[in-house]
């Protein structure tokens, strides 16, 4: 997880807590611009530093995906929220952690392991998010 992320939350949480109002168009450009941030460093690394395309198109995929997913159930239930889940999070820390160990370069036999470890969790993460919009577009109204 990035430094400036992990800022930027503490001091979302700190505001709302002392306003109790919640700030509803962050609460939608956040997730977007990470996923733009992620989305560009992954397609960068892979045009200009070797990273395999492959799991760049993983990473990409699932963001696109879930973007497209938020859009559909949005439209479907009027629900603007977006509610991460644990596997969610670990997919993004290993994406994130993944970054710094390809800059770093290092051996690619670990290299290796962490790409196959980020594209699974990656890949389960966005079934996760999947089964969950479904959840919430079939719930009963309230």
């Amino acid at each position: 997880m990035q430094a400036s992320d992990v800022l930027d939350g503490y001091l979302a949480r700190r505001a709302r807590r002392e306003t109790c109002i919640g700030n509803p168009l962050g609460l939608i450009l956040d997730p977007i611009a990470d996923k733009l941030y992620i989305g560009c460093t992954y397609t960068t690394l892979s045009i200009t530093h070797g990273l395999p395309y492959w799991v760049s198109a993983i990473v990409v995929s699932r963001d696109l995906f879930l973007v497209f997913g938020w859009l559909v159930r949005l439209l479907l239930t009027k629900v603007k929220t977006i509610r991460p889940n644990a596997i969610g999070k670990v997919a993004d820390t290993c994406q994130a952690f993944l970054i710094f160990a390809f800059l770093l370069k290092i051996p690619m036999q670990l290299l290796n392991w962490g790409m196959f470890v980020t594209a699974v969790a990656t890949f389960v993460s966005g079934v996760a998010y999947f089964v969950q919009g479904i959840n919430e577009v079939h719930r009963p109204s309230r």
